[in-house]
């Protein structure tokens, strides 16, 4: 897949990131509305705002829903945790784990916090997507700008 292609997918799973975020903003103050479903979404938004980076800096990663095991590739990747994105490890287990337990096995969903750290790892996501883009046309453009630069070559 070509750089741009990857940019392309990246940009496509941060914006289902954000639609997830909305799915949670929505949700975040009706009570009727059980924690299994709002925290799913939470962490949904980060998973995917989290797999996002990864393919626009080409990193595989399994298919799996794990926060933990995202950040640890975004580390890698040689980015350093933040520490919002530190936090959302704390939501992994909402992506199964809790959504399928005993009503009663599940702790009490901090919402608000919940929402304050999807809004930080998207707001991360789409800087570092941002400086991979930047990073990429800089270098594409390169090769362009050091061929201008060289004189023109002469028969004598």
């Amino acid at each position: 897949m070509s750089k741009r292609d990857e940019h392309d997918v990246a940009d496509a799973l941060l914006a289902k990131a954000v639609g997830d975020e909305a799915g949670l903003r929505a949700l975040l103050d009706n009570h009727d509305v059980p924690d299994h479903v709002v925290g799913f979404l939470a962490q949904q938004a980060i998973e995917k705002a989290l797999k996002a980076v990864l393919i626009a800096c080409d990193v595989p990663f399994e298919r799996k829903h794990d926060i933990d095991y995202l950040c640890s590739l975004v580390e890698e990747a040689g980015f350093d945790l933040t520490p919002e994105l530190s936090a959302a490890v704390a939501l992994t287990p909402w992506a199964v784990e809790f959504r399928y337990a005993d009503p009663f096995d599940a702790p009490p969903l901090d919402r608000p916090k919940a929402l304050e750290t999807v809004i930080a790892v998207r707001d991360w996501a789409t800087q570092m997507i941002e400086v991979e883009k930047s990073a990429t046309l800089e270098s594409e453009l390169e090769p362009i700008a050091s061929s201008e630069a060289e004189p023109p070559m002469s028969d004598h």
